[in-house]
């Protein structure tokens, strides 16, 4: 009787009070929904936040060089756009991975985190420079290094410490299964690197790296002989090269010494890359009793095959300041990122998986390699003198001999100065292309071996090429062309570069006939890559000449007249002012590329 006399108090109190009753719960649900939507709100907010923090060149893991990073979702997932790879592959048992994890925060590495596979050069010892040539450039990863979202980034800058500006490096050093885990507090804070399972004879390294291109700072990161004896025991280092500049390699020889160092006598063998830091990059050692091959995005760019270094060796992901007095400006600051490394080592036995064969690096506009597959756009096309009399053709290549009288193409005297291959000289592959100059009468003659019109005319050009002369043409009076650019093929011309009979490279205006040069004097029988930018935005044109080691020899920049576009460009020994040319000489070129973005 009870519970029914209080069930009916309780009906009638509701019916008396239910408009209020929904009113209430209909404000109750909305609370909980918008308390849902703030909590979410509080996260999402806390996310950024944190990834506020990443911004900007003087905080802990700056994105810049890599755009921003990306979370990893699962494993197929990389910042860097490569996943690491997995597995064995033919020759070569894997045996060290690291794809970083997990984060860490500046003065946290290696920690507890990644101890059993990394160790690092001590806080505050000495960087190259500072040994050769006693900068203030000190090692430091508890200020450099730090782990997020699947990539270890270096923090380069400069600090104050204890009264001296210093810049900050770091070197990382895999530990390889069976070395001890790294202890800051034993043997000075040196990885225990030396007789243990850290050094091999034969390996594989692989590493997936980009940087800003910050002067003054580079990476030798480098296979060190555990015998320490330098340089009778060698080195193999790549990548190396400056931050700022392109990517090299480098062997030195097993039994070499100081003298031969002082004295100039060869001690290495030097390969460079055209690459920059600039983009991810997965850059490879392969050590064999029979040679070293240095692979970059699976493609090799050299190898050594004498004088290899015999010893065990150990691997040192080193990043440093420059030295030949190049240290970083105070207010420079970039970083180094790194998405995962992989070690091999080397077993013929083994099977795995075959890497696949990459695609070849292309340029989006003309891509030369003078190994003569056909006359189509874009596949190594020379022309010779059965053919030098082919028309200008959207795309197509046009040898031809231009003499000064006719002001057109026509055909040679003398077949030698035509377009021809060259089995002798050449940078890659079979061959180069050999183009002469020579008397025709009072006049001089010359042409192109590639004679380009652009379907779609572009603001900027960028070329990249490989070239070299003779002692004929380097002794010769006149100006003969490398390069022309202008707006159309008929219309106004922008610039040409020119070589002088001072063995000078100097970029020439079309109409004012304005000359920038640079006082370097190039050498005979040598191979120089040139590489020229020419811009209708900022009306300028760029050369940057280096040797094949990657040293910037001249860099010059020149304006161009005020026009849009670039529509045609040629190439070859052009006629210009050569009535006192009296002896043949030639230009080599090899390896031509031309897009609109940046080689």
């Amino acid at each position: 009787m009870w519970l029914k006399k209080y069930l009916n108090i309780f009906y009638e109190w509701f019916r008396k009070r239910s408009k209020l009753v929904f009113v209430g719960l209909v404000f109750g649900f909305t609370g909980l929904i918008f308390l849902s939507l703030s909590f979410a709100a509080q996260n999402w907010v806390s996310l950024e936040s944190e990834n506020a923090l990443l911004s900007g060149a003087a905080k802990e893991a700056d994105t810049s060089a890599s755009g921003g990073y990306s979370i990893k979702f699962g494993s197929n997932q990389s910042p860097s756009g490569q996943a690491m790879p997995t597995g064995d592959l033919p020759s070569w048992k894997q045996i060290f991975t690291e794809d970083f994890t997990t984060n860490v925060s500046e003065g946290g590495f290696p920690g507890t985190s990644y101890n059993a596979k990394w160790g690092v050069y001590p806080d505050g010892s000495n960087d190259t420079s500072a040994n050769i040539e006693g900068s203030n450039s000190r090692y430091y990863a508890s200020k450099v290094v730090s782990v997020r979202d699947g990539v270890l980034n270096k923090r380069l800058r400069t600090e104050t410490i204890n009264g001296v500006p210093t810049p900050l490096v770091a070197t990382l050093t895999p530990l390889l299964p069976g070395t001890p885990a790294y202890n800051p507090s034993a043997n000075g804070g040196w990885p225990e690197l030396r007789y243990n399972p850290s050094s091999m004879t034969y390996g594989r390294y692989s590493v997936r790296f980009k940087a800003d291109p910050v002067a003054g700072f580079k990476t030798a990161w480098l296979l060190w002989p555990e015998t320490e004896k330098w340089p009778e025991d060698g080195e193999i280092d790549f990548p190396e090269g400056n931050l700022n500049e392109r990517i090299c390699a480098f062997t030195h020889y097993q039994d070499a010494t100081v003298a031969d160092i002082n004295n100039g006598v060869r001690h290495q063998d030097s390969l460079c890359s055209s690459q920059n830091f600039t983009q991810w990059h997965t850059a490879t050692i392969e050590r064999t009793p029979t040679y070293i091959r240095y692979l970059l995005d699976d493609q090799e760019i050299g190898r050594s095959t004498t004088r290899l270094p015999n010893k065990k060796m150990n691997w040192r992901i080193q990043t440093e300041t420059c030295f030949t007095n190049c240290q970083p400006a105070s207010s420079a600051t970039g970083n180094v990122q790194i998405d995962w490394a992989t070690v091999y080592a080397y077993d013929p036995t083994v099977t795995g998986t075959p890497t696949p064969p990459p695609s070849p690096i292309q340029a989006n506009i003309l891509n030369e390699d003078f190994e003569g597959r056909g006359q189509t756009a874009n596949n190594g096309t020379l022309l010779n003198a059965t053919n030098s009399f082919a028309q200008i053709n959207s795309s197509i290549p046009v040898a031809g001999f231009y003499v000064n009288d006719q002001n057109s193409y026509t055909g040679a005297p003398n077949s030698n100065v035509l377009p021809a291959f060259d089995t002798s000289r050449k940078v890659s592959g079979t061959k180069s292309a050999k183009f002469s100059l020579q008397s025709v009468g009072r006049n001089t003659g010359g042409g192109s071996f590639y004679h380009y019109y652009i379907n779609n005319p572009k603001p900027t050009i960028h070329t990249k090429l490989w070239w070299q002369f003779d002692s004929s043409m380097g002794i010769a009076s006149g100006y003969p062309a490398l390069a022309t650019f202008r707006s159309t093929y008929s219309g106004q011309g922008l610039t040409y570069l020119r070589f002088t009979s001072g063995r000078n490279l100097q970029w020439q205006n079309a109409g004012d006939w304005s000359t920038v040069g640079g006082s370097y004097q190039y050498q005979p029988d040598t191979w120089y890559e040139i590489d020229m930018q020419v811009n209708t935005t900022q009306n300028q044109s760029i050369l940057t000449v280096r040797n094949t080691t990657g040293s910037i020899l001249q860099q010059t920049t020149h304006s161009i007249p005020d026009v849009s576009q670039i529509g045609f460009f040629e190439f070859g020994a052009l006629q210009g002012a050569l009535q006192n040319y009296t002896t043949l000489g030639s230009f080599w070129f090899d390896d031509v590329k031309v897009g609109d973005s940046p080689l």
